[in-house]
């Protein structure tokens, strides 16, 4: 038995008296030529150390090959039920600039160019995330790193992070990476750009001020309202002041407007009334467009398998409470 007398794994199940190492084997190997993966990218998919399931894919394995068909399979039928999902999730809209993902970017132009330290802040779900990246593909020398929680208590966090990011990843002393950041990030008329900069210490926002004032280049704070509630809120204190004092643009975006809303339903293709003013509904709760748009993959998917190309409002209801298990309240 050779793999080419086997048949697919994806395709067809196995059949009888076939060798299901082979089967496999040949299946691996036509996904591997169609989709020009290496052999290094599927054993991570199928979690499978390379040496390994390269012994096994050449059929030399000396091991446990039951082990390593089993894990084979299970990748095999994940990407079928990933197969199924896809073909009735509607592709959701490339990047709209609506007008608060429009006021996002404009504060980054200025944090660049100016050269300036602005601070954007806003509810989660409103588009903040999505303009930074999209700011970052359209403009260069634009550094972006996304705070996490940890970073709360941490300077060290934001200096590893800046140095990975901009390319310096020899071994230094804290010193010698500050020093290094801004030799590097001098005279390119760059960004440093932080996401979820809620996340960040007080030191480390004075570390970033640091920069910004011996590199002279931009830096952009974006994040929840607290961030402009931490600067506001301690302005007079010491450990602030230098901070605050520097920061030469707020800009505050509020809960989603009926305009980004609208936008957003238009390019989604949602043209029923009733439909539109759940999805509004949607959108004035916690998480936005963001929640909006997870409910509207769901009502469309639920359309699709339906073989429906438009949604109707039991489909938003179903996604909704899918997402939330509550009700859509409807301003009054």
């Amino acid at each position: 038995m050779t793999d080419t007398d086997a048949t697919s794994v994806e395709g067809a199940p196995t059949l009888p008296g076939l060798d299901p190492h082979s089967t496999a084997r040949q299946e691996v190997k036509r996904i591997m030529e169609t989709e020009k993966r290496p052999a290094t990218f599927v054993a991570k998919q199928v979690n499978v150390q390379s040496s390994t399931f390269a012994a096994w894919l050449s059929g030399t394995y000396a091991g446990n090959n039951e082990r390593i068909l089993e894990s084979v399979r299970a990748w095999l039928d994940s990407r079928k039920a990933s197969a199924r999902t896809l073909a009735v999730m509607r592709r959701a809209p490339d990047f709209i600039e609506t007008p608060s993902s429009e006021a996002c970017i404009s504060a980054l132009e200025h944090a660049q160019h100016a050269p300036d330290i602005v601070v954007v802040s806003g509810p989660p779900g409103v588009g903040k995330t999505q303009a930074c990246e999209i700011y970052c593909k359209r403009a260069s020398s634009v550094w972006m790193i996304t705070a996490e929680p940890l970073w709360s208590t941490s300077t060290c966090m934001l200096v590893d992070s800046l140095l990975e990011e901009i390319g310096l990843t020899e071994r230094m002393t804290r010193h010698h990476s500050s020093r290094a950041i801004v030799k590097r990030v001098s005279n390119t008329n760059g960004l440093i750009l932080i996401d979820e900069a809620q996340h960040l210490s007080t030191r480390a926002m004075d570390q970033l001020r640091t920069i910004h004032d011996k590199a002279k280049i931009g830096v952009a704070l974006v994040g929840n309202e607290t961030v402009h509630a931490r600067l506001e809120g301690h302005a007079r204190d010491i450990e602030y002041a230098q901070l605050f004092s520097r920061v030469g643009l707020r800009v505050k975006l509020g809960g989603a407007k009926k305009s980004d809303t609208d936008m957003l339903l238009d390019a989604w293709g949602v043209d029923g009334e009733q439909q539109r003013a759940m999805l509004r509904a949607i959108a004035r709760r916690p998480g936005a467009l963001r929640g909006m748009s997870k409910t509207l993959r769901l009502a469309f998917m639920r359309a699709g398998v339906e073989h429906r190309d438009t949604i109707s409002a039991a489909d938003i209801t179903a996604a909704w409470q899918s997402i939330s298990n509550s009700e859509i309240t409807m301003a009054a």
